[in-house]
């Protein structure tokens, strides 16, 4: 992917960094509204990279 999404790479990079402390020094940490903005952010990469495959690669995926 190019440059122009490195903000949303940087995003998901500090939630994964935030559930690893979370993991390893207290449960609860993340607040609800934090995880429904992940989910939001990951079903719009979702739609990002299978268009990206729809248009690039087709075949892959066996539609």
């Amino acid at each position: 992917m190019d440059s122009s999404y490195y903000k949303l790479i940087d995003y998901f990079d500090s939630c994964r960094a935030k559930r690893n402390m979370t993991d390893y020094d207290y449960a609860g940490g993340i607040p609800d509204s934090e995880a429904r903005e992940l989910i939001k952010e990951a079903e719009g990469f979702l739609e990002i990279t299978l268009d990206w495959l729809r248009t690039s690669y087709p075949n892959l995926l066996g539609k």
